[in-house]
């Protein structure tokens, strides 16, 4: 019996391992071709595992829902009794969404009993109970190649393919490649129904990119969408064939069909650095470019997003979130230059810098030059630059908005602002109803536009030129002068006022040009004229075109207050030029000129005013050439006149001829080679040419008293 019983338990073992090698055969539509030697030796067999069936030239297809999903092929397969499967030379056609196919080759495949079954990565416990039977895995080894359908090829030793949950799994090292990039990691997962493949750590990827050259990035772990054709890198570092480094977070890339680059996007905060001792010559970087090549530069932000076209040349570099762009001078390791905003844009062509934009709370910072402690900076809405691409120097820059420019003493304001790096001007304008305003070395200026020149240091202004400023003290130094009055009659301590079409200020603004009908006025003092040149350094005024000058003259020092009508004071000088010299302390003026002082009048073809030690007042007046005065009824004529605004004394005199005065009726006239007028006496001093001095008391003169017609001659 017992025998019996053996024989029976040998028959029935025998009997369920035939069967299940037909059940596999026929459930996995094994095609059979003629026997072929195997090129692998039988693995080795758990347990009491029998081989149960060989065939050769085996497919296996796999369907769901009336769509393949797995195509399998091999050169032999060995089936055994503990229901495992053995392929040799294997080729598997995987089917993701919309066909998308995936094929997988390896020397060797295996398929796993669900006790063995590999876990997708990450995935926790014991596998999923109730799988359907037909859902298999498989472990493919001996070096195992997968080729995607958007081009992506990686090389791995060993991968396990879980068919019940569509995904492709490796613990090794891989390599891959798409179009001209090529990387490695250690350890894979491709899910094949969402086409995305992760590499797990220990990712490095390079490729040439255009100007840029070899870009080569190491990331701590990537995922490549195969659908939208994106690589996602994770704690990146990535390095350009010219140096230039770029880290962060998190790095995007996005192909083309044909494999070329389209897009890279680093988000979650990134900083790129560049450093290239001296510029280069011919075609060079990009980021080169737009770091300035020559220095250290570094760009910070919350987002850069980079576009390619042909040739994977860069088009253009957006930066978003607190974008900063820095340039450290090679030559002077202690001189940055910045640029930040909320958006930094940066256009490209044939992968040289075009076009640079900014936006949001501009912040444009220069390097000082030497000995100076700051440089330029700009503050605005917008910016916008202009670069040459063959040369890679910047043409234009213009700012837009409340714009705020500091460069050395300067400081203004406008809405709209331009440098041109050819001339080194800037330029400032304001909008309708708000011109642009600055401040120079304690001059304030507002006017449609203003123009600093910072290669020459000058400052100029047009259109509706409005100007104020304190002249400096008697006792500042002056540079290349000497100390004193900046202009006549002009008080120390109290602000100047200048309106002008135009001013140009030169040589620390010691050297002004005021043009297109100019006044200048302090109080009760005012120049007015066509054009206005004040030279500090050399202590002169030039005024000329219709130039009118008036001062409050100090009152006689024989008078024991001031007159009673205020006006009597103010003295008004009327000429074509008006020169001032400190050095004489003197004003000339030319051209027909015209003094009015009360009921004082006055015309010569030039006068000299000498000030007062203060400048505050004419000490000596002399008017030579065709002279003639009116005073209150009184007129006379000469050559020459000798004011002397203390003494209240005016001296009319004749060269070859006699000088006369008479009075509004004519009835008296005094005519001597020299008549001083004694104005608070009503006597006449006559000097003859023999010598004889004497004076000659006039009728009291009439208020109000009408004017006189010619001085008759005899």
């Amino acid at each position: 019996m017992a025998l019996i019983r053996s024989l029976r338990l040998v028959l029935l073992l025998g009997l369920a391992g035939l069967v299940s090698g037909i059940v596999l055969s026929l459930s996995a539509n094994v095609r059979g071709g003629p026997p072929r030697p195997s090129d692998t030796g039988a693995r080795e067999l758990p347990g009491s595992a029998r081989l149960a069936q060989q065939a050769f030239n085996v497919e296996i297809v796999r369907t769901r829902e009336g769509r393949p999903t797995l195509r399998l092929k091999a050169l032999e397969s060995r089936s055994y009794t503990d229901g495992r499967l053995d392929l040799t030379n294997v080729v598997f056609h995987l089917f993701g969404p919309a066909g998308r196919e995936t094929i997988v080759e390896a020397p060797t495949a295996s398929s796993l009993a669900p006790a063995d079954d590999l876990q997708p990565a990450g995935a926790a416990g014991p596998p999923a109970a109730g799988a359907p039977e037909a859902m298999g895995s498989w472990q493919l080894e001996g070096g195992v190649t997968v080729r995607t359908a958007d081009g992506l090829t990686l090389l791995t030793p060993r991968l396990a393919y879980h068919e019940a949950d569509g995904q492709a799994t490796t613990q090794d090292s891989i390599s891959f490649a798409r179009g001209p990039a090529t990387g490695t990691a250690v350890g894979m997962t491709y899910e094949i129904e969402s086409q995305i493949v992760r590499f797990l750590r220990d990712v490095t990827t390079s490729m040439p990119l255009g100007g840029m050259g070899l870009v080569r990035v190491e990331a701590v772990s990537a995922t490549h969408d195969l659908k939208n054709a994106t690589l996602e890198m994770r704690d990146y570092r990535a390095v350009t064939g010219r140096g230039e480094n770029l880290s962060g977070s998190r790095l995007v890339a996005s192909f083309l069909e044909g494999g070329g680059v389209q897009s890279l996007t680093a988000d979650q905060g990134f900083v790129l650095e560049s450093s290239h001792a001296v510029s280069t010559p011919g075609t060079t970087s990009p980021l080169g470019k737009l770091l300035a090549l020559e220095g250290t530069r570094t760009m910070r932000g919350f987002s850069l997003a980079m576009q390619f076209g042909a040739g994977s040349e860069p088009t253009s570099i957006e930066v978003s979130g607190d974008a900063l762009l820095t340039a450290l001078d090679s030559a002077r390791g202690d001189a940055p230059s910045s640029i930040a905003a909320r958006t930094l844009r940066f256009d490209l062509t044939g992968g040289n810098l075009t076009r640079a934009r900014a936006e949001g709370e501009v912040d444009l910072k220069g390097a000082p030059a030497e000995g100076e402690s700051a440089g330029f900076r700009l503050l605005s809405d917008h910016l916008d630059a202009v670069f040459d691409p063959n040369l890679g120097t910047l043409t234009n820059l213009e700012g837009q908005g409340e714009i705020h420019l500091s460069d050395r003493e300067m400081r203004s304001e406008g809405s709209h602002t331009v440098l041109d790096p050819n001339s080194d001007i800037v330029t400032l304008t304001g909008e309708q109803g708000k011109p642009a305003s600055a401040s120079w070395l304690k001059r304030k200026i507002q006017a449609d536009r203003i123009e600093a020149d910072r290669r020459q240091k000058t400052l100029s202004a047009k259109g509706g030129v409005r100007a104020s400023y304190e002249p400096p003290r008697s006792d500042e130094s002056v540079e290349g002068g000497s100390a004193g009055q900046a202009l006549p009659f002009f008080k120390e301590g109290e602000t100047i006022y200048v309106m002008a079409g135009s001013l140009t200020f030169a040589e620390q603004g010691k050297l002004a040009h005021y043009r297109d009908r100019v006044r200048l006025w302090q109080g009760e003092n005012r120049l007015e004229a066509s054009e206005v040149d004040v030279n500090e350094s050399e202590g002169t005024l030039e005024a000329r075109g219709e130039v009118v000058n008036t001062f409050r003259q100090p009152a006689p020092a024989n008078q024991a207050r001031p007159s009673g009508n205020p006006s009597e004071q103010i003295v008004t000088v009327a000429a074509s030029t008006m020169k001032y010299e400190r050095g004489a302390n003197c004003i000339a003026y030319g051209g027909r000129v015209l003094v009015t002082q009360g009921a004082l009048r006055v015309t010569s073809d030039s006068m000299i005013v000498t000030l007062s030690a203060d400048g505050g007042g004419a000490e000596l007046m002399e008017a030579a050439g065709n002279v003639a005065l009116s005073d209150s009824g009184r007129t006379g004529n000469g050559d020459r006149l000798i004011a002397d605004p203390k003494a209240d004394t005016l001296k009319l005199i004749g060269s070859g001829r006699e000088a006369s005065v008479q009075d509004s009726t004519g009835q008296q006239v005094v005519r001597g080679l020299a008549l001083t007028m004694d104005r608070s006496g009503d006597r006449i001093l006559v000097e003859s040419e023999v010598g004889g001095r004497t004076w000659i008391t006039l009728k009291p003169r009439q208020k109000g008293a009408p004017g006189v017609g010619p001085v008759p001659r005899d």
